[in-house]
């Protein structure tokens, strides 16, 4: 090397963690345990929410497995709305995780609202579904999620 000369170096490469919107790369997906902290997060504050609002508190269904009152409903409009709009509820966004298609795009409003009904109204059936199907498995979906062609990354 010469007095006065540079030396170059290439830029040092940069691992990209994979996102959505953004087909080709790996998804890494979600553990059950922060998908769960995640529902509970939500859970509470939408409960918290009704509570303050005084919203009446009645049941459609209540029949094991499957539960349909005015939380569950609420519940569903909330997460199809803030699921299919950003792609993530306060409590996703709390556990750094989202909700996108199986190519890593973002989900619609319709597949939030399919996905949504699992765990809004039959979730024990859901997961226990999920669990059990092989296809899931690797993709830790559940029954619903499955139908509608979404994963938790």
């Amino acid at each position: 090397m010469t007095p006065g000369s540079t030396v170059s170096q290439a830029p040092a490469t940069v691992a990209q963690s994979p996102s959505y919107g953004e087909s080709g790369r790996g998804l890494v997906y979600a553990s059950w345990g922060s998908r769960f902290v995640a529902w509970l997060i939500d859970v509470l504050i939408v409960g918290a929410i009704a509570e303050i609002l005084q919203l009446p508190a009645f049941r459609i269904l209540d029949i094991p497995f499957m539960s349909i009152g005015s939380r569950d409903v609420i519940l569903f409009l909330y997460w199809t709305l803030s699921e299919g709009i950003y792609g993530k509820s306060i409590g996703k966004m709390a556990m750094r995780v989202k909700v996108v298609k199986l190519d890593g795009s973002r989900i619609t409003l319709a597949e939030a609202a399919i996905e949504s009904i699992g765990k809004a109204f039959i979730l024990p059936l859901d997961c226990i579904i999920g669990w059990i199907a092989e296809e899931s498995k690797s993709k830790k979906q559940r029954l619903f999620s499955m139908i509608a062609k979404t994963v938790v990354v």
